[in-house]
């Protein structure tokens, strides 16, 4: 019967043989390992540099900076537009003005002419700024609310002899990432 070599020597012949006949591939070290004696493996590895080395990585991910938010002044603005003779009727240019930090550039947006004077009041829980024209029992309410990336100024017309309209989107700008926004109006609604 014959005795059969130690199991050190099959492993070895083995991971020789690999070599001579592929050349080193990913797979021969993974052989190794699997093989039943795994003592040579380790020593292989290091006499022939392979396995043991640090893996080839990417470059390093170089991380932008997050951009650095915009900061804009936001303001609604009521702007005498005269009176009717006809009628005296007072006129107000209700208007969005927003100031960018950056280039102190400004930006107006003309939400209508109304009928009436118009004061500010206090916003609601969910808006920034808020305004009131009224003339003779019927007049608008603005208000400027934020909403993700946008800003949006919406009206709703009363009258006092009838139901209110519908509140309608007069106006909506896109506001660059992570804007910073600082509201302006009159000290007391602050």
């Amino acid at each position: 019967m014959a005795t059969r070599a130690p199991a050190k020597t099959d492993a070895a012949r083995s991971l020789r043989v690999a070599w001579r006949v592929l050349g080193f591939v990913p797979g021969v070290l993974e052989s190794a390992l699997r093989a039943r004696s795994a003592l040579w493996a380790v020593p292989l590895t290091l006499l022939c540099g392979c396995g043991g080395g640090t893996p080839a990585s990417a470059p390093p991910v170089t991380r932008e900076p997050p951009p650095r938010a915009e900061r804009l002044a936001v303001a609604l603005r009521f702007e005498d537009a005269g009176v009717d003779a006809a009628t005296d009727t007072p006129h107000t240019r209700v208007v969005l003005a927003l100031v960018r930090e950056s280039d102190g550039r400004t930006e107006t947006h003309e939400l209508g002419v109304i009928d009436g004077a118009c004061n500010y009041v206090a916003p609601t829980a969910d808006a920034l700024l808020a305004g009131s024209c009224w003339w003779a029992g019927s007049g608008a309410n603005y208000d400027v609310v934020r909403r993700d990336r946008a800003l949006l100024v919406r009206r709703i017309y009363e009258d006092e002899q009838s139901e209110a309209l519908p509140l309608e989107t007069v106006l909506r700008l896109e506001l660059p990432e992570n804007a910073q926004l600082q509201v302006i109006a009159p000290e007391t609604l602050h």
